[in-house]
């Protein structure tokens, strides 16, 4: 089978893209080179186009010399190779060319099949035609956030570099075993950068819990101590978690405890819905006050994610986000401006069920723009409006 002339790893931010490119460069024993797409981008004309010959040069005798493959790696290649249009300034005269040279060193009258071009971009829809035709980049790899099994694998890393406290000897295997299936099903909408950095935050919470009173300088024949005495908990880690996910706690703003009352109220009927009704487990709840939100309920799928879902199981969402301002209403009497974000969420929901899932008895199943559908209050008598 002939080598590939190029290929491209494209997702969302954090996913992991550079970081498999690295991990390719130790397994392949050839020639490795890392390049970024704006190193080639110049105001000067032809500085760019120059660039890119020198490096493939140099790839392809690094080829020549130890009769293996060399990959060029190029991140963030939007940089270059966005689509081309009509412009007539310098520097679209520069970012033309450059594009036109990789084009061709792809695949030209110089290519020898000496060079494998791999390439990582966050935008695969901006990138130009050319560049993704056969020939040039040949194999599209999507890389997707992790599911639950790829979730608990990163925690687990995470893990290993960190003192947990928890039970000893055998128990400790089948409590961390826990604990990562519990944090992997809470960060279901984590990339794989979501998640260092929740890591990073319970660590950053646990040293300020343990440290916050140390006033004096730690000298080098102290550190030892104290690296000893640096431990993390469980409920730092899903703090940590609850940081990355909703943001972070407000300790300034000081609330009555009439406020608190009614925030407890708003997310106790927000987790009643889904315990009544079947629908997924409650992890979390809180009114703890953070810079996105006055507190929180968080409840997701079991088995950590769910890709297909029934109309059951969508009312039972829709009627959970509504589930706040219902609880208001019933138990304190008055309504407040808590339930905007849900309503929004809602309001979003419901026209993906009409407009893309045919969840509707009265639109039937039909595609529709998502703004094309208007809430109405309908009567007997009256009609679906659009």
């Amino acid at each position: 089978a002939p080598v590939p002339s190029g290929v491209i790893l494209y997702g969302l931010p954090g996913t992991g893209k550079t970081l498999l490119a690295r991990a390719l460069s130790g397994e392949i024993g050839g020639h490795f080179e890392v390049m970024s797409g704006s190193q080639f981008v110049e105001m000067y004309v032809g500085v760019g186009a120059n660039r890119v010959r020198e490096a493939y040069a140099k790839a392809r005798a690094a080829a020549r010399r130890n009769g293996r493959i060399s990959i060029l790696f190029i991140d963030e290649i939007d940089a270059i190779a966005k689509k081309r249009g009509g412009g007539e300034g310098v520097g679209d005269k520069e970012y033309e060319q450059t594009l036109n040279e990789l084009l061709v060193q792809m695949n030209g009258f110089g290519n020898h099949g000496l060079v494998l071009t791999m390439a990582a971009t966050n935008r695969l829809d901006i990138l130009d035609e050319a560049i993704l035709r056969p020939g040039r980049f040949d194999i599209k790899v999507k890389v997707p956030k992790p599911d639950k099994k790829g979730r608990v694998e990163i925690y687990s890393l995470y893990l290993k570099n960190l003192k947990l406290i928890g039970p000893e000897g055998d128990e400790m295997a089948a409590y961390q075993a826990k604990l990562l299936d519990d944090l992997a099903r809470r960060s279901h909408d984590f990339s794989g950068a979501d998640i260092e950095g929740a890591i990073k935050n319970a660590a950053t919470i646990a040293v300020e819990r343990q440290f916050s009173g140390l006033t004096e300088d730690i000298s080098d024949a102290e550190v030892e101590k104290y690296r000893d005495l640096a431990i993390i908990t469980v409920k730092d880690l899903h703090e940590g978690v609850d940081r990355m996910a909703y943001g972070s706690q407000i300790r300034s703003r000081v609330r009555t405890d009439r406020e608190r009352w009614e925030t407890a109220v708003h997310e106790i009927g927000h987790a009643a819905v889904p315990e009544v009704e079947g629908g997924d487990p409650v992890n979390r709840i809180s009114i703890v006050m953070t810079d996105k939100s006055l507190g929180l309920m968080d409840s997701s799928p079991e088995e950590g994610e769910r890709y297909n879902w029934t109309d059951v199981q969508f009312r039972i969402r829709l009627r959970s986000m509504l589930g706040g301002r219902a609880a208001e209403k019933l138990i304190l009497g008055t309504i407040s401006t808590g339930a905007g974000n849900d309503f929004e969420r809602a309001s979003a929901l419901a026209r993906q069920m009409v407009g893309n899932h045919g969840m509707s008895a009265e639109f039937g199943v039909k595609s529709l723009p998502p703004n094309s559908i208007t809430v109405c209050r309908l009567s007997s008598a009256s009609s679906p409006c659009l």
